[in-house]
């Protein structure tokens, strides 16, 4: 679906759409409505927000990150917080309906082991918002997968030194998938797919 959000305030309106993640904005608009073609240097509410679910990671506190070798910048391995609840969520995200697009789940952990987690995907899609993540990977179950192609926008899967990140199946679901990698001293690797349904992607300028 396409949504329209007029910003009264800042004198512009943008157009989201939900199963492409298309976005499209235009420049100020003058008193007549015309688009004068200057850039709003902010919007009067986000149109993506990171919203903190996850109080406590399982994984850092069984080691599995530190094992790989990755660092936890919300030190997972020491703090033991609640998940947040999904009443929370839920007032969270009737506050962003009809006034943001995408919200980013984050905190201290996966948000795939929140204990409410298709919970949290149903009430942002309810509330027209596209969910997004980033997992380690570890406890990523199939059926979590399923919901994910399901009620998710993208969900990314960082590399922690597992095969499975590297053996991506050849886009599940009919989805597109890509695999980026930066070694020291080379740059940015890229591998992915898309379905050929999909057309090709746009030319740049």
């Amino acid at each position: 679906m396409r949504y329209k959000i007029i910003d009264k305030q800042y004198r512009f309106l943008s157009v989201f759409d939900s199963e492409t993640g298309a976005y499209v904005r235009t420049g100020i608009l003058d008193e007549h409505g015309r688009d004068t073609g200057i850039d709003p240097f902010m919007a009067s509410f986000p149109h993506l927000i990171d919203v903190g679910v996850m109080g406590h990671c399982i994984h850092g506190k069984t080691g599995l990150c530190a094992k790989a070798g990755v660092g936890c910048y919300q030190s997972g391995a020491l703090v033991e917080r609640p998940n947040m609840t999904a009443e929370d969520f839920r007032w969270i995200a009737q506050q962003c309906q009809g006034r943001c697009n995408q919200l980013a789940l984050g905190g201290r952990g996966d948000p795939d082991q929140h204990e409410q987690f298709e919970e949290l995907l149903q009430i942002s899609r309810e509330h027209h918002l596209v969910p997004n993540f980033t997992t380690s990977g570890y406890g990523l179950t199939e059926e979590a997968a399923a919901l994910c192609k399901r009620y998710c926008g993208a969900v990314a899967v960082s590399w922690y030194r597992s095969d499975y990140t590297l053996r991506a199946p050849p886009a599940p679901g009919g989805r597109s998938y890509h695999q980026h990698s930066l070694r020291p001293g080379q740059k940015l690797h890229h591998r992915g797919h898309r379905p050929p349904e999909a057309g090709r992607f746009p030319g740049g300028h």
